[in-house]
């Protein structure tokens, strides 16, 4: 059981490296954060249980013992976080994206520039401008910011 309260992002870091050493140990997440971003991150890690602090104390002691069975225990904000995701991704599948647009719109949601997207998909800022374009007019939004929202 891990709680990555204190500073989300060193959290992650460490259980996904403990994943990584233990693939074999379940994890149950206890925290405050209900935020999708952190929801998605904890599940592609690879948890186990994901508790919120506000549950009661039986729910924790139960999300511990149904993980330890095997199972899965999560929070109610878990699935709608999960519900929401899969949500989006059916809508983008809607507009059609093509493979490498989708590589990109998923690198402009995580805040990266232009040059950054052309170095992690070794293409030129050219033809990621072009690509950028092609997404905005599919998705029907004005800017990026827009655009990463979608994926959100």
């Amino acid at each position: 059981m891990i709680d990555v309260e204190a500073n989300e992002q060193t959290g992650f870091t460490y259980l996904r490296k403990f994943h990584e050493l233990r693939p074999d140990v379940k994890t149950v997440i206890y925290t405050g954060h209900n935020n999708r971003k952190a929801i998605l991150e904890a599940i592609d890690i690879g948890v186990q249980g994901y508790q919120l602090k506000q549950a009661d104390c039986k729910d924790i002691i139960n999300a511990i013992h149904t993980v330890f069975k095997g199972g899965t225990s999560l929070a109610p904000c878990v699935t709608a976080a999960l519900l929401e995701q899969i949500q989006n991704q059916q809508a983008l599948k809607k507009f059609e994206l093509s493979r490498r647009e989708k590589e990109v719109l998923d690198l402009i949601a995580k805040g990266k520039t232009n040059s950054d997207i052309a170095n992690a998909l070794y293409i030129s800022v050219r033809t990621v401008k072009f690509h950028v374009s092609s997404i905005l007019s599919k998705l029907k939004v004005k800017n990026r910011t827009e655009a990463a929202l979608r994926m959100m």
